[in-house]
């Protein structure tokens, strides 16, 4: 009997194990099909996000991306993002795999992408980044299950979960096919060059193997699921055009073929969601596989323990009946056995201790261990019910069984512990900055949409303020990064105090912090904003470092119960811009008012746009002159506007509004395009060796195509490349350093030279002049009208020496009397522009005046 008992106990113990292991496969493949699908939903992310960033790269607009595509991108982008969204909620609450640190990187990411300061190669780096943690994760639970499957010994869950891998496989390399045929649909549309054949040829060649793999290796519901794909006349077409565009060659697709780009985007993704059927399919049938084995398994175990049960009952009897030949306490005994053995040891107590001397032993143990099992029942029910400082946990039984109890007990505790201060840790993380402290954009939005819905619920007012503050991205770049995030918390500091009483604080991004008021007048939300602004009003010093930071503040406040927290954002934004245009230390409303100025600059936009069509602007061009020479070598260009009615616009207004939107490229095209060409066919028809001089905006620069624009004037004006001189405001280069300086290098690749105009008005540095590709300097008029004092002769010397020892030339502007220019010329200045020299000139007088050879100026 004890070797059929231990045989039997062996046959359970391994069925229960099957029954565990096959319950563990259907989860872990579940978790495997989350993942899949939150691999699916990111892709889906991918494309509407990469086509918001990427179509000014291509320059074209969202709309036409999204025409192209057959649907709504921003639209696209928000459905997208709900749909990562809840998987990551599915998957963290299955608490099978952390997807932590993916979660903050998809967080960064779409940070990233609204406040648009996030490149698509970067977007496409954070989407692989992630994904390629994605994939990781989904092969650890397949290494796992495929280990559980062999410890099964079950053929069908192992051919199951062989058939899951090849499809997983497949999915992650046909969704690598979209990003490049999106690429090659954007060129196309901007005239420009689609993405390379050959890389689309690549990742084409690996989905191919994959398939015909596939028509091998697949078998059961996926293989069904497979051959329907195949057969599908939609899969066939969009399989036949990527022949097609391959045997054309993907880099030399033009616009004509932008419709059929974008319809192969839109059937690759549909192609993508049939894989991801396939996919679904082939796990559904290793689930069905793993709960078949589990039920089997099931059943083993029931049958086996009857077979125990029947054992027990058996010699239970045969006790019965031996203990019927003994004393009537012994029976007693077996009735408290009895009802411990059912569960139920509430109430139960031990009966006097009679009868022979083997049946007081066997009581008085029987008593210790019930007495035992009462505490240990107790311990377990407070244990269940999280009560730690139960006082039943404090009563230590002999035994080793109390031993591991209280070690449990201790462990747990700590557990806990640990658990809650962890979790409070991630939570605050992941609503707070972790430079400043203050709440981050993730609980800002929160922030603000709750106290829209209190505004909503009862009378009230509700005013949201944005604050730029200028200055912190220069700590970053002269001090380094570490003085940078010391400023920033101090910053930090100065917001919450200044707030103090009045609202919460929040960092929206980089220099930019926001703040919700709720029941404040228009003049409690204006005094707060000047609060903030005088909090800025004297320098941060750091490690025996002084930076200067100043605050902008706009001001937007609901106007009905349907404002939208996007309506006060954009609101509270224009006037924090607006504030800055107007001097930068100040607070601005968003009023009637703005709201007018702000239409006034949209139709001059829409003017500038149809007078550029139209012919109606021009150029000017202002002499340069040479000291060393006391000739004029070069002209500068600037833009001019004069309506057909003979209405002139003054340039500060109209380059203003077109700052405001890529038209500013396209004015800046205008003028270098049609300059070049002017003072090339003068060098040529008349052997001049005149320069040009063409302003170049910050939005401009701060693109690759402003490459492309440069290159393509010299190729069609054939001006020499050293003749075309590239003016840049060094507030533009700060602007973002980086990509500035990349991009002033490439142009000096060229054979350009470079420009910093209106040097000394903003921030730059001698020592970022060491690094700055640049020729020349040009010294803001403000310097030379201060020439008649002995500082200002002092600093011009200062400015002109150091420019020397860099090896940069230096342009004086502004020289409006003799006296400035003797003096330039005795601090030997190289070259001078202004008034007294030479205002700008319609192309015509010009070439009246210079190439009909006038006397130099003495």
């Amino acid at each position: 009997m004890l070797a059929v008992g231990l045989f039997a106990g062996a046959a359970i113990d391994r069925r229960y194990e099957d029954a565990r292991s096959s319950a563990e496969v259907t989860d872990r493949l579940t978790t495997i099909g989350l993942l899949m699908q939150l691999q699916l939903h990111l892709d889906e992310e991918l494309l509407p996000s990469q086509a918001s960033v990427q179509a000014a790269t291509f320059g074209v607009t969202v709309d036409e991306v999204g025409d192209l595509l057959g649907f709504d991108v921003a639209e696209g982008i928000i459905v997208s993002r709900d749909a990562v969204d809840l998987i990551l909620d599915r998957i963290a609450a299955d608490g099978v795999v952390d997807l932590g640190e993916p979660a903050a990187q998809i967080a960064r990411m779409r940070v990233g992408i609204d406040e648009g300061s996030i490149a698509v190669t970067d977007i496409r780096r954070a989407i692989s980044s992630i994904g390629g943690t994605i994939d990781s994760l989904a092969k650890e639970q397949v290494v796992e299950v495929e280990s559980i499957a062999r410890r099964l010994d079950n053929d069908r869950v192992e051919a199951a979960i062989h058939d899951l891998v090849l499809v997983h496989q497949l999915v992650n390399t046909s969704n690598r096919q979209l990003p490049m045929l999106f690429d090659a649909m954007l060129g196309g549309l901007a005239g420009g060059s689609p993405t390379s054949a050959l890389d689309l040829a690549r990742v084409t060649g690996w989905y191919r193997v994959t398939a015909d793999q596939f028509d091998v290796d697949l078998q059961g519901t996926p293989a069904v699921a497979w051959q329907a794909l195949r057969a599908n006349p939609s899969n066939a077409r969009f399989e036949n055009a990527i022949n097609v565009l391959l045997a054309d060659g993907a880099s030399s697709a033009g616009a004509a073929n932008v419709s059929q780009l974008a319809g192969l985007v839109s059937s690759g993704f549909a192609r993508s969601l049939a894989h991801f059927n396939v996919f679904e399919a082939a796990s559904v049938d290793a689930v069905a596989a793993a709960e078949a084995a589990s039920g089997q398994a099931t059943d083993d175990l029931r049958n086996y323990t009857l077979f125990v049960a029947a054992v027990i009952a058996a010699t239970v009897l045969l006790l019965v009946l031996v203990a019927r030949s003994i004393s009537r306490p012994l029976r007693r005994l077996v009735h408290v056995a009895e009802r411990v053995d059912a569960g139920s040891i509430e109430g139960v107590t031990m009966p006097p201790t009679r009868g022979p001397r083997e049946v007081r032993v066997v009581s008085d143990a029987f008593a210790d261990l019930l007495g035992g099992l009462k505490v240990v029942d107790e311990q377990t029910n407070a244990l269940a019910a999280g009560d730690l400082d139960a006082a039943i946990l404090g009563v230590h039984r002999p035994g080793r069984l109390a031993a591991n109890l209280r070690e449990s007990v201790r462990l747990l505790s700590t557990s806990i512990a640990e658990r809650d201060r962890l979790y409070a840790q991630l939570r605050h993380e992941a609503t707070h900055d972790s430079v400043t402290g203050l709440p981050n954009r993730s609980a800002l939005l929160d922030n603000i949409s709750g106290a829209l819905e209190r505004y909503r619920g009862r009378v009230a007012s509700l005013g949201l303020l944005v604050i730029q503050l200028d200055g912190l991205r220069r700590a970053n770049d002269v001090h380094g990064h570490e003085i940078g995030d010391a400023v920033l918390a101090e910053a930090g500091r100065r917001l919450t105090a200044a707030a103090s009483g009045f609202a919460e604080v929040a960092r929206l991004g980089d220099d930019e912090f926001i703040a919700v008021g709720e029941d404040e007048t228009l003049d409690e939300l204006v005094e707060f904003g000047e609060r903030v602004v005088h909090a800025f009003s004297t320098p941060v010093e750091v490690s025996g470092r002084v930076v200067y930071l100043s605050a902008c503040v706009g001001i937007a406040r609901a106007v009905d119960t349907s404002t939208t927290r996007a309506e006060l954002m954009r609101g509270a934004s224009i006037a924090a811009n607006q504030a800055r245009l107007l001097g930068r230390t100040r607070v601005e409303v968003f009023n009637d008012d703005l709201r007018g100025v702000l239409a006034r600059s949209a139709e001059l936009e829409r003017a500038l746009a149809a007078a550029l069509a139209s012919g109606e602007l021009r150029f000017d061009l202002q002499p340069v002159w040479d000291l060393g020479q006391h000739r004029a070598t070069g002209f500068e260009a600037l833009a001019r506007w004069t309506r057909a009615d003979g209405t002139v616009v003054s340039p500060v207004d109209f380059i203003a509004a077109a700052e405001l939107s890529d038209l500013v490229i396209d004015l800046d095209n205008f003028v270098m395009m049609s300059a070049a060409r002017t003072i090339a066919e003068w060098n040529r028809t008349h052997g001049c060796d005149f320069s040009i001089a063409v302003n170049i905006s910050g939005r401009h620069l701060l693109t690759r195509r402003v490459i492309d624009d440069v290159r393509n004037t010299l190729e069609l004006t054939g001006l020499e490349p050293h003749r075309l001189i590239v003016e840049i405001t060094e507030t533009v280069v700060l602007t973002d350093l980086e990509i500035a300086t990349a991009h002033l290098a490439d142009l000096r690749d060229l054979g350009v030279r470079i420009a910093i105009d209106d040097f000394g008005t903003g921030y730059t540095s001698l020592v970022h002049l060491r690094t700055l590709p640049a020729d020349i300097l040009k010294i803001d008029r403000a310097f030379v009208c201060d020439l008649d004092s002995v500082e200002g002769r002092s600093l011009m010397k200062v400015l002109v020496e150091a420019a020397h020892t860099l090896e940069l030339g230096i342009v004086a502007e502004g020289v409006e009397t003799l006296q400035q220019l003797q003096e330039l010329e005795r601090l030997r200045c190289d070259e001078v522009q202004g008034f007294y020299l030479g205002r700008p000139m319609p192309v015509g007088d010009v070439e009246a005046l210079f190439i009909a050879g006038l006397p130099a100026v003495d």
